[in-house]
């Protein structure tokens, strides 16, 4: 996990106990829509849960038009899918403008350090380090 992640408890600490349900206000998020139990219903299994996340990962690309990514954004949905789940929350988040305060996905209290860095579809977050410390080399930067 990119150590902005370990940071970032209100995106992650849903997407990974509640991806059943961090899945479903994505999709109500990204339709502009309230949750509803057929959303709960439709992540029920795997087939369904990794469907929604590739729907919600290639409903952000065209909305936002942002390059088509199939290949990646197919390994990260099976392979990372609780990863993935994270990331289409913060991205949902720094694209309405959440930089303080209350995710309107989770509803969770954090703090967004770069909103104008968008995950989707790697991670590449501006990571600051003390004097002290060395970016290691798996940090994207």
């Amino acid at each position: 996990i990119n150590a902005e992640y370990m940071g970032d408890w209100a995106t992650c600490l849903p997407s990974f106990l509640c991806p059943i349900f961090q899945t479903s206000l994505n999709q109500a998020e990204l339709d502009g829509r309230d949750v509803s139990p057929v959303d709960v219903c439709s992540n029920l299994n795997l087939a369904g849960l990794f469907a929604n996340v590739w729907r919600d990962r290639q409903a952000l690309r065209s909305k936002y038009q942002m390059r088509p990514e199939p290949c990646t954004d197919c390994f990260a949905t099976v392979f990372c899918t609780k990863c993935a789940i994270a990331q289409n929350t913060r991205e949902i988040d720094a694209r309405m403008g959440v930089g303080q305060g209350a995710s309107p996905v989770t509803g969770l209290s954090y703090r967004v350090q770069d909103p104008d860095i968008h995950a989707i579809p790697i991670p590449a977050y501006r990571v600051e380090y003390s004097p002290d410390t060395k970016p290691h080399s798996h940090d994207l930067v």
